[in-house]
């Protein structure tokens, strides 16, 4: 027979499994979250690196970006589309022009208009520090499109909009 105490440990065993599997299931909207977040920390910069660790890390782009990306950029009048090798050189050319760099994505809401496709809205905050030591604090709404295939979801649009402007 089960006492009280037995049924309270099988109740916080059974609550703590259920914790646990909600939070490693992974769902496709968080594989898509979990591939904003990579991509987060795959452009946030702490401090100097050297050249080579610059280029290794401008190698990783093929995990996370299409091999063409259209990008549009109300505040920087862009709209194009550019090569997986063009995102490698504005890695480079972006990360020696700051000394830190931290981007954050808040608030993504994720739809899935197609089975192999997903469509984020979020908002982006960068904050870091240039190489003058100038503050950088900005805000953009960002639309992502996002496609899935053998090697998981790759972004092949990226849309800026400046967060006055809506």
């Amino acid at each position: 027979m089960v006492t009280g105490r037995g049924r309270w440990v099988a109740a916080a065993a059974g609550v703590v499994l259920l914790a646990v599997l909600l939070t490693c299931y992974p769902t496709r909207t968080r594989q898509v979250k979990r591939k904003l977040s990579a991509l987060a920390s795959w452009v946030a910069k702490d401090g100097p690196e050297g050249n080579l660790a610059m280029a290794s890390g401008a190698s990783k782009a093929g995990e996370f970006f299409a091999p063409r990306v259209r990008v549009e950029s109300e505040a920087h009048d862009f709209s194009g589309e550019v090569s997986r090798e063009d995102i490698q050189r504005w890695y480079v050319a972006g990360r020696a022009r700051f000394a830190t760099l931290r981007p954050k994505f808040y608030d993504a809401v994720v739809e899935f208009p197609a089975p192999d496709r997903a469509e984020v809205r979020a908002t982006l905050r960068l904050s870091g520090t240039t190489d003058g030591g100038d503050a950088v604090n900005e805000t953009h709404e960002v639309t992502l499109s996002l496609t899935e295939g053998d090697a998981g979801w790759r972004v092949g649009r990226v849309a800026l909009v400046q967060v006055l402007k809506r």
